[in-house]
């Protein structure tokens, strides 16, 4: 077993590790709001932990940087989730969303949100486009403006994130 492949497990470990609190935080939701967790539900939500580290072991070379992937995937697809839902309400609230955030910042040491590449490219898709067009799209950055600890974007960048945060308040206070 080379270097290369104990480094990929030790990612893949740690990153399951985040999935698996998220995985566990939807059945807890889902189980409070229905009483139980059916098969559809199960299938909507990410696989657990142990099959992505099975199939990881079975793998050999790319094949396990292909796992890997996958669960990266995976962050990406719930961040979408938790930003909608955040925004949106339905089965979670915003403050559901935010204790989430919390209870995986403390558990992981680093956000979620870094971790799923959501903000970083949310912000780079903005800053190309030079405008925030959508509610969502701000209360997103705003987020990322307000995490002091954010590692996502250079200084500079942030700057311009944040003078495109005043000119969407100010578009909308303008009405």
């Amino acid at each position: 077993m080379s270097e290369t492949d104990d480094d990929l497990r030790r990612e893949l470990l740690r990153l399951l590790e985040g999935l698996e609190l998220y995985r566990n935080w939807r059945l807890s939701g889902l189980r409070a709001a229905k009483g139980e967790v059916t098969q559809e539900d199960l299938d909507l939500i990410v696989m657990p932990a142990a099959v992505f580290r099975d199939v990881f072991e079975r793998s050999k070379g790319a094949a396990r940087r292909a796992v890997l992937k996958e669960v990266q995937s995976w962050y990406a697809h719930t961040a979408s989730d938790l930003q909608q839902w955040r925004v949106s309400g339905g089965l979670y609230t915003g403050g559901d969303v935010e204790a989430f955030l919390k209870a995986f910042r403390e558990t992981q040491g680093c956000s979620f949100w870094e971790e799923s590449g959501y903000l970083k490219k949310l912000a780079r898709k903005v800053l190309r486009r030079g405008y925030i067009a959508r509610e969502q799209e701000f209360y997103a950055l705003r987020e990322l403006d307000m995490d002091l600890s954010q590692s996502v974007l250079t200084e500079a960048e942030m700057g311009q994130v944040r003078a495109l945060l005043t000119a969407y308040e100010a578009q909308q206070e303008a009405g």
